[in-house]
């Protein structure tokens, strides 16, 4: 029971952890056009922790850059809308899905190694939505083995 808490405490800490993280790359709109240069200091040398923040590979909104890329913006919002739900519904996370998990890992990987090695480059929709299926894949693997049950299995097969 006590394992089952910390979990629940960690995970909340973690959702509370990037929902900052996502008001931030958000605020940075606000902040610049309103121009207060003071706040938007503040949330680019926070989100500079988190992101290379490359303004090509950026998604603009009105003129103005989100603070981070397209590839983490979609990894950092999908992981927190994966943990808040799993936080409030406990139950999705089922070992037949695991596979699934594992395969939406599968495309970010793909599309950021091929960038990296060759002249191939992504747009930011193809680094937006692998982004978004990291992160839920991603958050689905925390979810999964920080449960107390799937914690147990993991012991017991080693």
């Amino acid at each position: 029971m006590k394992i089952k808490i910390i979990f629940r405490i960690t995970h909340l800490i973690l959702i509370c952890f990037l929902a900052i993280i996502n008001y931030y790359n958000f605020a940075v709109i606000v902040y610049t056009s309103n121009r207060d240069g003071k706040s938007l200091n503040t949330a680019e040398q926070f989100l500079s922790h988190f992101c290379h923040r490359m303004p090509s590979r950026t998604i603009w909104i009105s003129e103005i850059p989100m603070g981070l890329c397209s590839r983490c913006s979609g990894i950092y919002l999908s992981l927190l809308s994966t943990l808040f739900l799993s936080f409030i519904q406990q139950d999705v996370f089922k070992r037949k899905n695991l596979k699934y998990a594992i395969v939406l890992l599968l495309p970010l990987i793909i599309d950021g190694t091929l960038q990296f090695i060759g002249p191939y480059t992504s747009s930011n929709i193809i680094r937006l939505t692998t982004g978004l299926l990291f992160g839920f894949s991603l958050g689905y693997l925390i979810i999964y083995f920080t449960t107390s049950k799937n914690i147990r299995s993991l012991y017991e097969n080693f």
